[in-house]
């Protein structure tokens, strides 16, 4: 049987935290708002493992959190691209 577990401390907190903007990701419309809610669960996880020493959660979401601002920087220059050409 699973056991419920109770937030035991900020730590806990934080990495809750981080999984609602996971979860909050997966709700996003718009390719911009999916990757500023996936920007935000990468710094909320890379705390949590920061803090919570978890090697492996910090070495993933330091990976994520650079596909994330890359391909972010990418929306906002095909955006800026496409406002351009309008003009």
């Amino acid at each position: 049987m699973i056991e419920l577990t109770y937030i035991t401390g900020k730590v806990d907190l934080i990495g809750y935290i981080a999984s609602l903007l996971v979860l909050l990701t997966f709700t996003m419309r718009s390719m911009i708002w999916l990757r500023l809610f996936g920007l935000a669960s990468n710094i909320a996880f890379i705390t949590y493992a920061i803090l919570a020493e978890l090697p492996p959660i910090f070495m993933l979401h330091v990976v994520l959190i650079a596909i994330n601002a890359v391909r972010f920087a990418e929306l906002r220059r095909d955006d800026a691209s496409r406002r351009l050409a309008k003009d």
